[in-house]
């Protein structure tokens, strides 16, 4: 070792003693590094039996979540569908629109008219024949309705051989008899004294006879279809 020390021209006077005191202070410094750094490294890694129940905890709590999502999500349906459920049968005829119905009558006569209106919609309202078959046939109360760029039905001529057909909706709330419809009252655009306009050639009415409110029908010029001529031949009503 000395001749090895000789050879690289380092002084002669460094003994074993010294090499090996240098020895230590290596090792010294070595522990002192170690130490030191140790810290820093334990809070880079973590042991496998610390990392593993924080893993499992997070899946646990994603599960849970995701229960809950889904029970609030049926919860929900749950409420929608009770406030929402389908009306009934009675609540659909109800808002549904009413039902046209094809006619075909004959006018015996004019019981009222309203005065033409230059912006809403005026009526007309009639007794008339409704044809159930070709020899059968039942009175009936018309209420026809138009605008004020439309005709009247009464401008077709009052004349009890022609036939009008068209659709109709029946309406019950305004069903009368004819001593009602003949009563001329004042204050809903009636005429203030009786007066019912026949039709050419139309049977005369017994008032006295017919009691029974007459049932209700109401049409507009919309639904007006056309007028048929067809003269009543005897024997025929």
């Amino acid at each position: 070792m000395l001749a090895f020390l000789a050879a690289l021209s380092i002084p002669t006077h460094i003994t074993w003693g010294s090499i090996e005191k240098l020895q230590k202070t290596w090792q010294r410094y070595d522990c002192i590094k170690n130490k030191e750094s140790a810290p820093f490294k334990k809070s880079r890694t973590r042991p496998s039996h610390i990392q593993r129940p924080i893993r499992t905890r997070v899946g646990h709590m994603k599960l849970v979540r995701t229960w809950l999502s889904g029970v609030m999500s049926l919860m929900l349906l749950a409420v929608m569908g009770t406030l929402y459920r389908p009306v009934s049968a009675e609540g659909e005829l109800r808002w549904q629109s009413p039902k046209r119905e094809e006619m075909r009558v004959r006018l015996i006569a004019l019981a009222w008219s309203h005065p033409r209106s230059s912006f809403f919609s005026s009526e007309e309202v009639f007794i008339a024949e409704k044809q159930l078959s070709h020899n059968e046939s039942s009175l009936v109360k018309l209420v026809y309705g138009f605008l004020p760029y439309q005709p009247r039905l009464s401008e077709n001529g009052l004349d009890y051989s022609t036939v009008h057909e068209f659709r109709a909706v029946r309406d019950p709330t305004c069903d009368e008899t004819l001593s009602q419809m003949n009563s001329g009252e004042v204050g809903d655009w009636r005429q203030a004294q009786p007066s019912l306009k026949y039709s050419t050639d139309a049977p005369a009415l017994n008032l006295q006879r017919h009691r029974a409110p007459l049932p209700c029908y109401v049409t507009t010029a919309e639904d007006y279809t056309r007028p048929v001529h067809d003269p009543v031949t005897e024997g025929s009503n």
